[in-house]
């Protein structure tokens, strides 16, 4: 949605705050969403209340505390979709186009942000050949461009595609905003690694760290806790300038960088992007299995063989009554070379299906018109990151021999994670049965790890997020209140998130007053009768004791 918009047009002229403003545009948001959005939602509407021109808009004001929220979650999770649909109307409202920057390390994951999302190599004004150490970045001429000001006036930053992006790139990018923002929001630049981004009031991040590295570089999140990974750095400006294969070290700090980063994480869930059929449910099964490293059943393996082919089955496919389907479906592989043929391929047969003569002319970089230099849905693995491939996916899944293991399993998830159920895949070069179970977790273990410690940092947040709702007063809202459930449903929501999905059977069995046969007879009433108390506190003062309330009701079965 654009300014443009009719809707928006009609909500901008209703002069609304940030919070009601929000509350107009939740009606697309399910209860994850809604709690992930509502502490940047409170942090506008406080600028907005202490802007400096009442008569305006314009939320200018000095927040209590920055908001820093980092949202992970798989493909089609609705990370993208909560941002797109609400925060971002809400900054074009009450910053302003001009007045938050948004960026993810490539075109295609920026062009989902918006037009005005930029790619994070020009945000940080570097080329693929740039110098990345902190001396290049702090020497960089001043443009005085409108990308410049853009950055020294932003108000909030988004980043998407966390996984993809090199942290060398990221480390320079958040010099870049300290220094250009450094005399107008008067910052300490020797603690620019602490103050994400030159001190943005609003900072959110989002991405899945179990999708692809960037090229031949560690994640952002695979820090290293060693002393030199902190500033002052071991090397100094000039060491770092004339040693650059010690410039890993800028790697190292946009790690850290990211590490000091984070605030409030929200995991996502959601399984928005896949179909809600037998063949969608059974893909979702299998891309978890994947994630969480355990063995599918037998029957869920004969599905995934059963879209298995061999390359003399997809020549039949040409002349069968499928092959629309199979030329309107998007083509990927994991290497280049396997890529080039297949462009090559698929032109041949697209001239075929239209009837027309197909040319083929010497390669240029840059050409004239609208003329494009390759069939556009067939793509490497890094270019169908981010795509929802509706109509079908064509996937070559032969590991190469310069793709490490842990790559490997990750390319692997994130070509199955493209389409929206199993029965649009066309999978050739499948391997065996293992790397599909435990092989990513045995691979990516530091991954695995710190994935792991999201989550519980996730499982904090979501007990706290009621504060926020509270304090918007969302819980009014006959839409809000219905989506997030009633006080009882919330306190058996954080249980579950808390203790794990096979404690609310318990929950349920305590609430209705039925007997906890699994327990011994000593210990039984006194367990009853806590976990009671605590449901029914949940009833009578959710607001204030939620974060207590999950824990509490356990008492002393928690071990």
């Amino acid at each position: 949605m654009t300014a443009t918009d009719p809707f928006l047009m009609d909500l901008n002229a209703q002069n609304l705050r940030p919070r009601d403003y929000a509350l107009k545009l939740e009606c697309t948001l399910n209860a994850q969403q809604i709690r992930a959005v509502a502490p940047i939602v409170c942090t506008i509407d406080e600028m907005w209340e202490k802007r400096t021109e009442a008569s305006t808009c314009f939320a200018n004001g000095q927040p209590s505390e920055r908001c820093n929220c980092l949202w992970l979650g798989a493909g089609g999770s609705g990370k993208t979709w909560a941002y797109t649909k609400v925060l971002r109307p809400l900054f074009q409202r009450f910053f302003g186009f001009g007045r938050y920057t948004a960026g993810a390390p490539t075109h295609a994951a920026a062009r989902l942000l918006g037009a005005e999302a930029r790619t994070l190599h020009k945000l940080a004004n570097i080329s693929p050949n740039s110098a990345l150490h902190r001396g290049a970045i702090r020497g960089q001429r001043n443009k005085n461009d409108a990308l410049e000001q853009q950055i020294l006036a932003s108000l909030a930053c988004i980043v998407d595609e966390l996984s993809m992006s090199a942290a060398d790139v990221y480390h320079a990018l958040g010099l870049r905003f300290s220094v250009k923002r450094c005399e107008n929001w008067a910052l300490d630049l020797s603690r620019y690694l602490q103050e994400w981004f030159g001190k943005m009031p609003i900072g959110l991040q989002f991405g899945d760290f179990l999708q692809l590295r960037p090229a031949a570089q560690a994640s952002l999140c695979e820090w290293v806790e060693v002393p030199s990974a902190v500033e002052p750095a071991p090397l100094t400006e000039l060491q770092e300038a004339e040693a650059p294969e010690q410039a890993s070290n800028a790697a190292e700090l946009g790690r850290l960088l990211f590490k000091n980063s984070m605030g409030i994480v929200v995991r996502f869930t959601g399984t928005g992007r896949f179909s809600s059929c037998a063949s969608g449910q059974a893909l979702v099964a299998i891309l978890q299995h994947m994630r969480q490293g355990t063995a599918m059943t037998d029957a869920l393996w004969a599905q995934l063989q059963s879209r298995v082919y061999e390359v003399q089955q997809l020549q039949d496919l040409q002349t069968a009554p499928s092959r629309r389907a199979f030329l309107r479906a998007y083509w990927g592989a994991l290497a280049w070379e396997q890529v080039a043929r297949l462009q090559q391929l698929r032109a041949v047969l697209e001239a075929e299906d239209a009837g027309e003569r197909l040319y083929f002319v010497q390669a240029i970089d840059k050409p004239t018109g609208d003329v494009p230099l390759a069939p556009q849905r067939v793509l490497t693995h890094f270019g169908l990151q981010g795509i929802t491939a509706r109509s079908g996916l064509v996937a070559f899944l032969n590991q190469p021999p310069w793709m490490k293991d842990g790559d490997y399993g990750l390319a692997l998830h994130v070509m199955l994670s493209r389409a929206t159920k199993l029965s649009d895949l066309w999978l050739i070069g499948v391997p065996e049965r293992p790397y599909f179970e435990g092989f990513l977790h045995e691979h990516n273990k530091t991954l695995v790890d710190r994935m792991s410690l999201f989550e519980r940092l996730s499982v904090q947040n979501e007990q706290a997020a009621e504060k926020y709702i509270q304090k918007l007063l969302w819980r009014g809202n006959a839409y809000v209140n219905r989506t997030l459930g009633g006080l009882v449903e919330r306190c058996r929501d954080l249980l579950a998130l808390a203790l794990g999905i096979s404690f609310l059977a318990l929950f349920e069995q305590v609430r209705h007053q039925r007997p906890l046969a699994t327990l011994e007879e000593e210990h039984q009433a006194s367990i009853q009768s806590k976990l009671v108390q605590s449901v029914l506190l949940a009833e009578y003062q959710a607001s204030k004791h939620l974060n207590q309330v999950a824990f509490s009701a356990v008492g002393g079965n928690r071990k």
